[in-house]
């Protein structure tokens, strides 16, 4: 049975690969083998939950009270309903999964599945560029590649956009060093596998990752009783090596695009760092990602107490919603027009305008019960756990949409690091102890 697991984990790294033909990016079979999963658990073992598992259940319940009492029955579409339900579904069986998945399995087995996913992008490299990515496309939806030179695009693989493959590096970290196999081979490999893609999501990622490592190493130093110079001069060292890269994309954008870095991420950073919200606004595609929170905030400006489910779909409907959106779209970024995604691009975005003040209330509370995961461990492992929590809180809140299988296997990998990374030593503890007794009984 546990073989079954095992696919169900694959399934997870990779949920875009299914029937092509499927109008969607992320394929059922992950939500699919997650739910035969966890029957298999129940049947075999008491399945174990976390304290992260309340605020996605608590989503989950208010959402599905929000489809009876939100649009009348008559005007709903259900296609669309079903979607945003499936995302709320597969976000509790995902999650729930892999938490007990990583408890159980053997690390060995968790980072033969990751190296595997690892190779199996790096195939998908290799047919985009020998012309074979209709091949890719009778399993992967919407999995369209352009040669770069022609779409100043990177490789897809199996994934449908170039985008997803920067989240899919942090998801791979995340594992690796969750069950303690993260070694600098397998970080330069999930790297250069996003770097492939060329996508201005792997140069915002990584610079939030670099980032958030420094934060965490600052807090940990300024948290430490015990200041060490070692501690104090690595951190040093990443933040003098972030804010150089700044000043270079700052200064040197053009040159670092003719060099080969993704024009858009390149000129998207420029203006954040700049604050230059006038040439963000003029970004079409930057208003889309960062959508589902501001269309959360009119929908809880305007009726901070209605609950509805899929309320992105039914956005335009209610022109009270409209003005507040545009409104502040306008003042923040003084956008020209504003986009109005039939979906939210964002958990948060899902959660803040389906629920509203209960949504924002959730929201709160996964990300409180998110940062208790660094604090079980030593002061080494709070820093990287620490980190991943602050990408997580990024992707969470900008990227990561409810039914994306990969975001909540990030989470889950992140929540349950130190009790996996603990029980892990102690199996080598244990071992180690019953290989001296044999020894000394033997002599």
């Amino acid at each position: 049975m546990f073989r079954f697991h095992h696919i169900t984990a694959f399934c997870v790294l990779m949920p875009y690969i299914g029937w092509g033909g499927m109008p969607t990016d992320v394929q059922p079979i992950a939500f699919v083998c997650c739910l035969v999963s966890l029957f298999i658990m129940t049947s075999t073992a008491k399945i174990g939950l976390t304290a992260m598992s309340i605020p996605i259940i608590l989503a989950f319940i208010f959402a599905t009270i929000g489809f009876f009492v939100g649009t009348p029955l008559s005007e709903r579409e259900y296609f669309y309903d079903a979607r945003a339900m499936f995302g709320y579904t597969s976000s509790i069986l995902v999650y729930v999964f892999s938490v007990n998945y990583l408890r159980t399995a053997r690390t060995s087995t968790i980072s033969k599945i990751a190296d595997f996913t690892i190779l199996l992008t790096f195939l998908g490299f290799a047919m985009n560029t020998f012309g074979l990515t209709w091949i890719i496309q009778l399993v992967v939806a919407r999995a369209e590649f352009e040669f770069f030179e022609d779409q100043g695009r990177g490789l897809t693989s199996f994934f449908p956009e170039q985008s997803r493959l920067a989240n899919q590096m942090i998801l791979l970290l995340a594992v690796y060093y969750a069950v303690s196999s993260l070694n600098a081979w397998r970080f330069l490999l999930a790297v250069s596998m996003a770097a492939f893609s060329a996508s201005g999501q792997f140069f915002i990622n990584f610079s939030v990752l670099v980032t958030a490592f420094a934060m965490s190493a600052f807090i940990g130093a300024l948290m430490s009783a015990k200041l060490k110079v070692r501690n104090i001069a690595m951190a040093s060292l990443v933040v003098g090596f972030g804010l150089t890269f700044v000043y270079q994309v700052v200064y040197h954008a053009e040159e670092m695009v003719e060099m080969g870095f993704p024009a858009r991420g390149i000129y998207a950073f420029r203006e954040l760092v700049q604050l230059d919200f006038r040439e963000l606004g003029e970004d079409y595609g930057f208003l889309f990602k960062i959508s589902g929170p501001l269309q959360g905030y009119a929908a809880t400006s305007v009726s901070p107490l209605s609950l509805e489910l899929g309320e992105n779909y039914y956005f335009t409907r209610n022109p009270e919603f409209v003005r507040a959106y545009e409104e502040l779209l306008q003042w923040i970024f003084e956008a020209p027009q504003a986009p109005y995604p039939e979906r939210a691009y964002s958990v948060v975005g899902a959660w803040v305008t389906d629920l509203k003040l209960i949504g924002i209330i959730i929201c709160a509370t996964f990300a409180i019960l998110l940062s208790t995961g660094s604090r079980s461990t030593d002061a080494k492992e709070r820093v990287v756990i620490r980190a991943f929590v602050l990408v997580s809180l990024f992707l969470f809140i900008t990227r990561s949409n409810s039914s994306d299988p990969t975001f909540w296997a990030t989470i889950a990998s992140i929540y349950v690091a130190a009790e996996v990374r603990k029980k892990g030593r102690s199996r080598v503890l244990t071992a180690n102890a019953e290989s001296n007794l044999e020894k000394s009984t033997s002599d």
